[in-house]
């Protein structure tokens, strides 16, 4: 119960049935007077500040989501409405060393069985694979989340180690440096794996360089300003 002066100068009782509010002195002679709502806390009346601190509960932290990438080159995050879609097809071509004839007719079919193998666990879908005794070809749908180049590597050093460990004619087997790399648009598709299953077929009628120098003439460059032979 707080005290209240009257128009008497006495005091008055006020009771605590109807006023649960705490009292708090204030300036001037001795009066009390009801203290207003958060005062306890410095703050505004009102204010979700005002409630004790030990009552409130601090918000959990939600750690960053990264993207994630599947093996179809598709992105999205997980939480979100709308998705990316990557159609990345690429035609790749290199030559054994000083283009000689390592692979002959009966190492060509398992080399291209185990190098599309190879493609797909480093992530390169929907993969064709063939070529002659001097080069190979492939084309893969490759995954946005890796990069190109070190793939390339990787293929070429799994395939080497690999003809080293079955072949023992082939101990001096080496593929070139670096390699032909084309865009293809999905329209296109089709066509360039007829052509890299038909890779006998298309030798009998011209050779390599001039094969590759065709590839790159449709892309605006010659074998000379690529330096790929």
């Amino acid at each position: 119960m707080c005290g209240a002066p009257s128009r008497a100068g006495g005091w008055s009782a006020v009771s605590s049935t109807t006023s649960r509010e705490p009292c708090r002195a204030t300036e001037g002679a001795g009066s009390r007077e009801p203290a207003r709502e958060g005062a306890r806390y410095n703050i505004a009346p009102g204010s979700a500040r005002g409630i004790d601190s030990r009552q409130l509960k601090r918000p959990r932290r939600r750690a960053p989501q990264s993207a994630r990438y599947d093996r179809r080159g598709t992105f999205a995050w997980s939480n979100a409405t709308m998705h990316t879609y990557t159609s990345i097809y690429i035609h790749v071509v290199f030559a054994t060393w000083n283009r000689y004839p390592f692979l002959d007719r009966a190492t060509r079919p398992r080399l291209h069985g185990y190098f599309a193998g190879t493609a797909r666990k480093l992530g390169v879908g929907a993969v064709t694979v063939g070529g002659v005794e001097d080069h190979l070809h492939f084309i893969g749908r490759f995954n946005p989340a890796i990069a190109f180049s070190p793939v390339i590597g990787q293929l070429k050093k799994s395939s080497t180690d690999w003809l080293h460990e079955n072949f023992t004619h082939l101990g001096k087997f080496r593929w070139q440096r670096g390699f032909g790399g084309f865009s293809v648009s999905i329209d296109r598709v089709s066509s360039v794996n007829r052509y890299i299953e038909r890779q006998e077929e298309h030798h009998r009628r011209r050779s390599f360089h001039e094969e590759l120098d065709e590839l790159l003439r449709e892309h605006g460059v010659s074998i000379g300003e690529a330096g790929l032979l």
